[in-house]
């Protein structure tokens, strides 16, 4: 833990490698065996893909009904096998927050982060997750930036190593711009860490180097962040934008192989991919558990290398599918470089 980390975090008594079913005590029982560093770096293994955002009574999340909800989860994979993008590991790093320091998650970050940088913020339930209800000016991340430039580079690695506790987690697989995550921070690779953002006309760039007290931050309405930043740095900084071709995937992660046809899914997706006379056939299918339908799209792979295909037409769902496999998981996966899905049981 930095040294210069906020009060709060510096005097609890736990640590990242606890068993969060101990942390929040005997209703728990469902999330044994996941830490919080599997919450941080989304390896807990739960398909949260339809977990709808916790409840809150008097400005704390309701533990119970948010454990109750995370006993009826399939799981995708054992706690630590494999990096699936998802809501939960926030939630419940503010939760097991919430509970050992007595504070609303809310007035943690208010008066232990946003106050001694004096950033302007509104008041109100905050989400954990996906930041709902706090907004920020520009200035205000860059302040919290410049703080992150001054944490001990020494406990970021620049690369994945053998020790467990200074260590990056890969993902599953091919991704452009991105090599693994780090207790919540994504790692680019070369000792930069940072955070992207893709909402609708207010997207956002940051990387922090360590080491360089260096800090980037792009934030742009009409164009994707990450292009500006490419276009603005990219003669200067060629490392943040090493665009890697998907030769083969990450972490030891073997590739393995079309067996097509086949269908993938989890709660809020189904893939389903089949060969054709001379293509390769998808349709991705994302379920509207509010209206009782699903949203569907079909088009085909084109085969790039390393097991990558890409989707053309590219949605937000299927930009580009990769099969990989992990450890005790017992089913191929498949990686959309965000989250990946479990091929079914069927096969169909």
């Amino acid at each position: 833990m930095p040294s210069d980390a906020p009060i709060f975090l510096t005097r609890s008594s736990f640590a990242f490698d606890d068993d969060v079913a101990d942390l929040l005590g005997a209703g728990a029982r469902a999330l044994r065996g996941v830490t919080l560093r599997h919450l941080l770096e989304h390896t807990h293994g739960c398909d949260d893909s339809l977990l709808a955002e916790p409840l809150q009574r008097r400005g704390r999340i309701d533990t119970d009904d948010l454990v109750a909800r995370i006993a009826g989860l399939r799981r995708i994979a054992p706690p630590g096998a494999i990096y699936s993008y998802g809501n939960l590991g926030a939630w419940l790093v503010a939760t097991v927050l919430e509970r050992v320091c007595n504070r609303g998650y809310a007035a943690l970050v208010r008066d232990e982060i946003l106050a001694p940088l004096r950033a302007q913020y509104a008041d109100g339930p905050w989400c954990a997750a996906t930041g709902a209800g706090l907004a920020l000016t520009a200035q205000d991340l860059v302040q919290f930036l410049a703080y992150a430039t001054r944490m001990r580079h020494e406990l970021w690695p620049a690369d994945a190593g053998p020790d467990p506790d200074n260590a990056i987690t890969p993902l599953p697989g091919w991704n452009p711009i991105e090599r693994g995550v780090r207790l919540g921070w994504k790692s680019s690779g070369a000792g930069w860490y940072g955070h992207q953002s893709a909402w609708p006309r207010a997207s956002a760039y940051v990387r922090v180097h360590t080491e360089r007290r260096l800090a980037v931050a792009v934030f742009s309405a009409e164009q994707p962040a990450a292009v500006v930043a490419m276009r603005v740095f990219g003669a200067r900084l060629p490392e943040l934008f090493d665009l890697r071709p998907p030769s083969r995937p990450l972490g030891g992660v073997s590739h393995d192989g079309p067996r097509w046809p086949a269908r993938y899914e989890h709660a809020a997706h189904v893939v389903s991919i089949e060969p054709m006379a001379t293509r390769v056939r998808f349709m991705a299918q994302a379920r509207n558990p509010s209206v009782g339908r699903r949203e569907a799209f079909v088009g085909t792979l084109r085969h790039v290398s390393g097991g990558v295909y890409f989707a053309e037409p590219a949605t937000e769902l299927i930009p580009y599918v990769q099969l990989v496999t992990a450890p005790d998981v017992g089913a191929p996966l498949l990686w959309n470089g965000r989250f990946v899905l479990r091929r079914s049981e069927s096969g169909r």
